[in-house]
């Protein structure tokens, strides 16, 4: 079984390889693992780590997404976000730039 910190690797790849896809259903599939591993990362400081260290590359492809036409994305991407704006081991790593 791959371990957490893998997955969110491999999760963050997929996403930002389906920026100009138009797989709907597959992004829509990746925020909804991405969303378990935000709510495995609560118990796993490692992982929890590896999101804030990773809060730019995936606020930037949420920001994109909250707007999508499809309303499965939007929302998947909104709740991820919500995820990370709110927790507070993450937002102290967002800045300005």
């Amino acid at each position: 079984m791959v371990d957490l910190a893998t997955q969110l690797n491999e999760m963050k790849t997929l996403l930002l390889s389906c920026v100009n896809s138009n797989s709907k259903s597959e992004k829509s599939n990746l925020y909804s693992t991405l969303l378990q591993l935000q709510e495995h990362s609560v118990s796993d400081e490692k992982i929890l780590k590896m999101m804030a260290d990773s809060c730019h590359a995936l606020l930037e492809l949420m920001v994109g997404d909250v707007s999508d036409d499809d309303e499965e994305i939007a929302a998947q991407a909104l709740k991820c976000m919500g995820f990370m704006i709110y927790h507070p081991s993450i937002v102290a790593c967002i800045s300005g730039t």
